[in-house]
Formats: structure tokens, C-alpha cells, sequence
């Protein structure tokens, strides 16, 4: 999945990928079976703009070609990798962790494998834990509020402040901010980068026992690898009412782009 770039950036990523061993192959098999980078792809030449429906549209073009793959053929295992944190994070969602996929993280002009959910089960990132060794968290509770808002800070880039501006604007929410505790804007490709994940899943998952509530609506902002967005939505699911927030540059303020109550298409799939 790719927004943003010329058409030349796409054809190059498929051709970095092929270097893996399982890949090598990708390109006769794509032509036996009459498919084209087209059919697995979801390319924009253009940045999505903030609006709910454009975003939706994309959604709805990537569940009609990962469905005609898995209608079509059999044993399939997807290799997949994005190019914007919160529309991928709505990938993990939609594919959830019952199939086998491999992540990758793009760095330096290559990619890398970083969560192999295909010759590992998928609890590696649903497990939950309390021995928190990747990443540190900080909460605040306000009485009388079941939503939880979570700011995911991992990349270069700090949302922290931003969020907090938003959310205090926009009506009280019980908050979670989860930050890397090394490393800091440049995960090392040697970390366990499913240990991460399983740490997130179980800091939100923790929440409302910890603090005895319930809560019923998650707000997501995130500043995060790509691989591990998309783990963290396979891991979360689509069991709770979920807004993904973007940042919005010219207003310098955050916008829903996404919401699984009005989203035809923010939910479990497959």
C-alpha cells in the first residue's frame, strides 16, 4: 500500500521485495495466474486527504483485492508493508490475526522482515504481559468518561503536545501515552519488534482493569513504524467502537479520518 509517490516507487518496491528467498518466485507466479501489481496493490500517486469517505474508498479497494485472492486461491501468505501509519493500522484491523502474513519496515532503501506471522503463531503479538522491557506508558483517568484516547509515540516525530491540545478541546477522555523506551524514532531492525507489539496490545488491553471502568470507545493518535501499526490492529481487532485520528497539517489539529460505527469497512474481514 503506497500514497504519495510516482508509479516508479511502487514498481521498485515490488522488485526490493523479490530479493527475499520465499519472493524469489513472485514474479512468474503473478504471470501464470494473469495478475499485475495492480491486483496487489493499493497505489495513490496523490496524499490522502483527511475525509472520511476517501479513506473508506481505499479501504474498500484493499478488502476487494485481498478477498479475490483469498477466494481464488488456496495457502495463501501475504507479505505486506504500507506507507502511512494510521491507514495501515485500519489494514491490521480489517485482516486480523488468524491469517499468515509477514510485516515489513522500509529503511535505509530496503526493506526488512520484522514480524514473521507465518512461520509464527499470531500470539506472539497477542500475548499479554506485564514485564514491559520496549516501552513505557502513563495514564490519566477522568471520572465519568468511557473513552479511552491513546497516543502511540515510537517514530521521529513527537504528537505528544499536539494530542493533548485536541483532546483537552474536544471534551474530557481517560488518556494512555505509550512511548519507546530506547531507541527512540529509530527502532533497531535486530529488535524483537512482536515483543513491542504484544507490550502495546497489553498496556491498552490492561487498561480498564487496572481502573476498574469500562470503556467503550478507543480514540487512536500514533506516531509509529508501519509493521508495528499494523500489528497493533491485528491484535486489537474491531471489538470496540475505534476512531483513528490523522494529523492535519494546514489547521495544525487532528481530524477522525476514520470510525468504525460510521465506516462500512473498518472491520474484521477476514
Amino acid at each position: 500500500v503506497l500514497f504519495g509517490k510516482q508509479k516508479s516507487f511502487l514498481n521498485n518496491n515490488f522488485q526490493i521485495l523479490e530479493k527475499f528467498n520465499d519472493l524469489k518466485k513472485f514474479r512468474k507466479i503473478i504471470k501464470i495466474f494473469g495478475l499485475t501489481i495492480n491486483d496487489l496493490s493499493v497505489f495513490s500517486e496523490q496524499f490522502l486527504p483527511n475525509d472520511n469517505t476517501v479513506w473508506d474508498n481505499f479501504l474498500k479497494e484493499f478488502i476487494t483485492k485481498v478477498s479475490y485472492l483469498y477466494d481464488n486461491f488456496e495457502n495463501i501468505n501475504f507479505h505486506l508493508t504500507g506507507s502511512l501509519a494510521t491507514f495501515s493500522f485500519a489494514m491490521g484491523i480489517i485482516m486480523g490475526a488468524k491469517r499468515k502474513i509477514c510485516l515489513y519496515h522500509f529503511q535505509n532503501g530496503n526493506f526488512y522482515n520484522v514480524i514473521d506471522l507465518i512461520n509464527n503463531s499470531s500470539r506472539i503479538i497477542k500475548s499479554k504481559t506485564n514485564n514491559y522491557e520496549n516501552i513505557k506508558f502513563k495514564d490519566t483517568l477522568f471520572e465519568d468518561s468511557n473513552e479511552l484516547s491513546i497516543i502511540i509515540y515510537l517514530a521521529s516525530h513527537n504528537p505528544i503536545n499536539d494530542t493533548l491540545n485536541f483532546i483537552n478541546n474536544n471534551g474530557n477522555s481517560n488518556i494512555l501515552i505509550i512511548e519507546s523506551i530506547k531507541n527512540q524514532g529509530n527502532i533497531s531492525i535486530n529488535t524483537n519488534w512482536a515483543a513491542i507489539v504484544s507490550e502495546i496490545y497489553s498496556a491498552i488491553d490492561n487498561f480498564q482493569n487496572k481502573h476498574k471502568i469500562k470503556i467503550t470507545k478507543y480514540n487512536f493518535f500514533m506516531s509509529i513504524p508501519i509493521p508495528i501499526a499494523i500489528a497493533v490492529g491485528m491484535a486489537i481487532g474491531d471489538y470496540k467502537e475505534i476512531s483513528i485520528f490523522q494529523y492535519e497539517k494546514t489547521t495544525q489539529t487532528y481530524v477522525e479520518v476514520l470510525n468504525s460505527n460510521k465506516s462500512e469497512f473498518l472491520k474484521n474481514f477476514f
